[in-house]
């Protein structure tokens, strides 16, 4: 059996991308882990990480080598690893986060490392000048000197993949953040003369969550709205609560475990996604939400960001805003009938047919292990 390893900066279980290689990964090879925590089983062996300079004086100089770019010298001071690591051998090792790629290419514990670009790294965070001047300058710095060395590289969106090819010249294979496919087939629900609405997701200001409960206000007699949050900014979340306060079709709700997250949204009729396009990220990306509306067979809704725009073309199971304002979101709303949406939500489980983990899980496998080469 062959031999793999995971690596994440952070615990594994932070990791929904990692959990899924894990989870399918020990049916095909012997797979250990490096992680700061893991709550799995595995069938491999776990090997630390454990970050560094955790003193204030420590972080201090840590930080300035960041800002004087001293690169090379902060990512050997960032963490340090379980030594019994370096006497390993591994059939591949795949790389979850690029701050743990420089070192582990220095290792000789692999022929063979995978890299996952779950973000255009360097304007992962672009709105923030300070992180664009240390971290965008160090996410840039890895791409440049190391990342053409990883033997494979995987992403998310046609747009990141064509970014990195464009800014780096490294060829990526497109894997998306499918989710499970569900276990039964059932058709969507019927669609009311009120339309149930949904987000799910953090509460990132840059979400443009505020629209969603504007249109939803106007719009009484026509839809309900529940936002399924998780509380990670308090004062946008607190403003959240405020906009919604008193209005009966809007509710904001706690947070939904991921493995009941898709089955919770059976009982929708349309999944929102409204951000502005602020970072390139946002612009481009192909959201884990999208993906789980679709395999919960509702009708999509969405700003014209250029990432989300292509999967509506492609698989016509929704509607695209004219601009990113509340008004056109009324006017899209207002233009359904309950027969459109019907229409849109059985496009939608058509398309759950392709947009799912299992319909990918072979050329993942055979990308990991080099069984083939593999083209997305």
């Amino acid at each position: 059996m062959k031999k793999i390893l995971i690596a994440v900066f952070g615990g594994l279980e932070e990791s929904p991308r990692a959990e899924r290689l894990l989870e399918v990964m020990v049916n095909h090879a012997e797979v250990s882990v490096l992680a700061t925590s893991l709550k799995h089983h595995i069938n491999g062996k776990f090997f630390n990480l454990y970050p560094l300079n955790k003193t204030l004086p420590q972080k201090l100089i840590r930080a300035s080598k960041l800002f004087l770019g001293a690169h090379e010298s902060y990512l050997k001071s960032l963490y340090s690893y379980d030594e019994r690591l370096e006497i390993e051998r591994f059939d591949a090792v795949i790389c979850e986060d690029l701050l743990l790629l420089p070192r582990l290419l220095e290792t000789d514990i692999t022929d063979r490392f995978i890299q996952d670009l779950r973000e255009f790294y360097p304007k992962e965070f672009e709105h923030n000048w300070i992180w664009r001047k240390t971290f965008g300058n160090l996410m840039s710095y890895i791409c440049h000197a190391h990342l053409a060395k990883a033997d494979h590289c995987w992403t998310v969106s046609p747009g990141l993949k064509e970014a990195y090819m464009e800014k780096f010249g490294v060829k990526c294979e497109l894997y998306p953040s499918y989710p499970k496919k569900l276990c039964d087939s059932e058709p969507p629900i019927k669609t009311g003369t009120h339309f149930k609405l949904v987000h799910h997701g953090v509460t990132n200001p840059n979400r443009n969550l505020e629209i969603m409960i504007e249109a939803a206000a106007s719009l009484p007699q026509l839809v309900t709205l529940d936002l399924i949050l998780v509380n990670n900014n308090p004062q946008y979340y607190k403003k959240l609560k405020l906009l919604a306060n008193g209005l009966e079709n809007v509710r904001i709700l706690p947070p939904v475990r991921r493995d009941q997250l898709t089955q919770e949204l059976r009982g929708y009729d349309i999944g929102l996604f409204c951000p502005n396009p602020t970072t390139f990220n946002l612009e481009h990306s192909w959201p884990n939400k999208i993906f789980e509306f679709i395999q919960a067979g509702l009708m999509l809704l969405t700003t014209p960001l250029a990432g989300t725009s292509i999967i509506i073309r492609k698989y016509k199971n929704g509607m695209v805003t004219q601009n990113f304002g509340t008004e056109t979101l009324i006017e899209a709303l207002e233009s359904l009938s309950p027969e459109k949406v019907d229409n849109y939500k059985n496009s939608s489980m058509m398309a759950s047919n392709e947009c799912n983990f299992e319909a990918i899980e072979q050329n993942l496998v055979n990308s990991i292990l080099g069984n083939r080469d593999t083209n997305h």
